[in-house]
């Protein structure tokens, strides 16, 4: 073959194929992970950023709030600022 015989559209025909929409890197297609099927992908991320950096600070344990002031307690809201244990109250109550 000779360069005479070569496809001169060639490099703006790849150039085309490589800019459009299947060949953006999964990462930068905002589309495709903001999409409700990539919700589960979008989850595990969430949950492994904070998991990952707390393991590079050598965090090995953390504790959960047991009280959330303002947040769920007051009238009917179910939650009382209190838990009970018999009669000595310690936290929280549903």
């Amino acid at each position: 073959m000779k360069v005479s015989d070569a496809d001169t559209e060639c490099p703006h025909k790849l150039q085309g194929i490589l800019d459009s929409p299947p060949y953006v890197p999964a990462i930068e297609d905002v589309v495709f992970l903001e999409s409700d099927k990539e919700r589960g992908v979008r989850l595990q991320l969430d949950f492994l950023k904070p998991d990952t950096l707390l393991r590079e600070h050598g965090v090995q344990h953390t504790k959960e709030p047991l009280e959330y002031p303002g947040r769920f307690t007051g009238p009917g809201s179910g939650w009382s600022t209190r838990y009970k244990t018999g009669e000595e109250s310690h936290g929280l109550d549903r």
